[in-house]
């Protein structure tokens, strides 16, 4: 055992006690050493169930009902590919609800015309003042869109600058329910 690793794990050596207290030592020193291999192993099995529950999405149709929300605040230059990516899909399950918390440019704008294409997608604004002084900002805004369509089935919070490829949105469903997942 080198020095190092003797003075990591001893609290005292037996020469520094008496006799007496050599086993007390002793039994601290095995229930340290086995504390610390029982983490390793802990460890070592988290990383296997971890790489065990990682699962690849495959591109799917969407089955099953999903509302969408994105919270937006002045993001009129990224919206339009996420937009058209979500609204690619052709389910009619789909519904994507953009809320303008507050937006100074033409966030608002972007989201009508695509709504205009598209009765899936709609435009919310919360009012002011907000009615919590905690809610403010994106978790204003997907609480006011999530207490508006609680009932819409499974929900996606989605950043506004998040395009996702076709087939995304049914394969995670897919996932979440061969898995019996609560969240994918």
């Amino acid at each position: 055992m080198t020095p190092s690793l003797a003075a990591s794990l001893l609290l005292a050596t037996p020469a520094l006690v008496s006799e007496r207290w050599a086993w007390v030592f002793a039994a601290v020193n095995m229930v340290i050493a086995g504390g610390v291999c029982l983490l390793a192993w802990a460890s070592v099995f988290a990383a296997r169930r971890e790489q065990k529950a990682l699962r690849v999405l495959h591109p799917a149709p969407l089955t099953t009902p999903l509302l969408v929300v994105i919270p937006a605040r002045n993001e009129a230059d990224r919206l339009p590919a996420t937009l058209a990516a979500l609204l690619a899909e052709p389910s009619p399950l789909l519904r994507v609800v953009v809320v303008d918390d507050a937006s100074t440019d033409a966030t608002a704008n972007v989201v009508m015309a695509h709504a205009a294409k598209d009765p899936r997608l709609s435009l919310r604004r919360p009012t002011w003042p907000p009615t919590a002084a905690h809610l403010f900002g994106k978790p204003r805004a997907l609480h006011d869109a999530i207490a508006a369509d609680a009932e819409h089935g499974h929900l996606l919070c989605l950043d506004a600058d998040v395009v996702l490829q076709a087939g995304t949105l049914g394969g995670a469903m897919e996932a979440l329910g061969d898995d019996d997942a609560l969240t994918v």
